[in-house]
Formats: C-alpha cells, structure tokens, sequence
C-alpha cells in the first residue's frame, strides 16, 4: 500500500494527531471544573500496532489492540469513587496532569 505524503511516518499527521489528543484532555479537564457532578476522563491505550502505525520501524514492538484495550476496559469497570475527573490516565493506570479542583 502507498502512502500519501502526509500519512508517512514522519508526516503532518503525526503532529496534528498528538496535538489533537493534548487538546481533548485540555477539553476534558475544563469539563470537569464546569461540571462536577459528572465524570470526564481520558486515557491513551499506548502505541498500538494498526494500520495508522504500520509505517513505524518498529512496528512488531507494538501493543495489539487487545493489550491496548486494557485501560479501557479498566476505566469502564473501575468505580467513580476511585476514578479523578479531568485527569489523563496512562496505559498502565497511572493518572497523569491535573485534578480538575487545581484550575481554581
């Protein structure tokens, strides 16, 4: 399969891509402070083999979708009570950033 120019690896698509992701949890951490009885989380799976990376190098080094899936599945069973809102949390549970109270 060829790739068009902007979807190469070292393409536009990548930053645009990260840029994206930052700014949904920006947006998820100011919907938390605006809304405190609801719950708004945001997560990265990792970096996951697919077809989006199958231009990488290193590309057999790559989670599966199922072990990408893994914080998902653990954010949708996990209780509220344990969970922060407007917080990031990693592949491996961690939450990452800012609690929604800190905006104050």
């Amino acid at each position: 399969m060829k790739h068009l120019p902007f979807l190469a690896p070292s393409g536009l698509w990548l930053q645009s891509y990260g840029t994206s992701k930052s700014l949904m949890g920006a947006y998820g951490s100011i919907f938390a402070r605006k809304h405190p009885s609801l719950l708004s989380l945001a997560c990265s799976p990792g970096f996951i083999a697919t077809d989006m990376s199958s231009t990488y190098s290193k590309y057999d080094e790559l989670k599966t979708v199922d072990e990408g899936g893994d914080v998902i599945a653990w954010l949708s069973t996990e209780t509220k009570e344990k969970m922060q809102s407007g917080v990031f949390y990693q592949p491996d549970h961690k939450a990452v950033g800012f609690v929604a109270d800190d905006l104050n």
